[in-house]
């Protein structure tokens, strides 16, 4: 049942104060919450916290999937205006919107989503990513060569397909090799 002294308890550490662990109490357990739940009661409820290195690894993934769409709207900007008002070529488009996407990429990545990795050595980190920028590019021209050329799918959906397959590769290539 919901007390008043339960209400000022919980306005006054939670609210007030952002968290709801008493000053001398435990810091892992929650106290009283409106409905009067325990974290104990929640893991018996099948309501577990991530691991911490899981937890860490799905922030890791949001930051890189965050940045991933600043990159992928330059990238997908530069291939609009190859095709439209360069006339380029779908595969040429790719690798040009491809270039401009990898260098937003590369700085933003850089300076937050993997800003406390291990190589920090500037030249060994750009060498390793240009490698992995050849690398995706190369899978991005040749997944919108094979949809758009071989198969005839029209260039937008080739590109969004082909870009959409080949970004994990960059996470897990930009993580383990250029950033790890």
């Amino acid at each position: 049942m919901w007390h008043d002294r339960s209400w000022e308890f919980y306005f006054d550490t939670v609210l007030k104060r952002g968290h709801a662990t008493p000053k001398t109490g435990s810091q892992h357990q929650l106290v009283k919450t409106r409905d009067n739940i325990t974290n104990k009661q929640k893991i018996v409820a099948g309501e577990q916290p991530l691991p911490r290195p899981l937890r860490r690894q799905a922030q890791l993934l949001g930051k890189y999937g965050s940045t991933s769409l600043a990159a992928t709207t330059a990238d997908f900007a530069m291939f609009h205006a190859a095709l439209t008002l360069l006339g380029a070529l779908p595969v040429q488009a790719t690798v040009m919107g491809r270039s401009v996407g990898s260098v937003v990429a590369f700085l933003l990545h850089r300076s937050w989503v993997f800003k406390n990795a291990k190589n920090r050595d500037d030249n060994a980190l750009r060498i390793k990513y240009v490698v992995g920028i050849f690398i995706g590019m190369g899978l991005n021209a040749a997944g919108v060569w094979l949809l758009n050329g071989g198969l005839g799918v029209e260039p937008w959906p080739a590109r969004v397909v082909t870009a959409t397959a080949v970004w994990l590769f960059g996470f897990l290539f930009n993580k383990k090799i250029v950033f790890g």
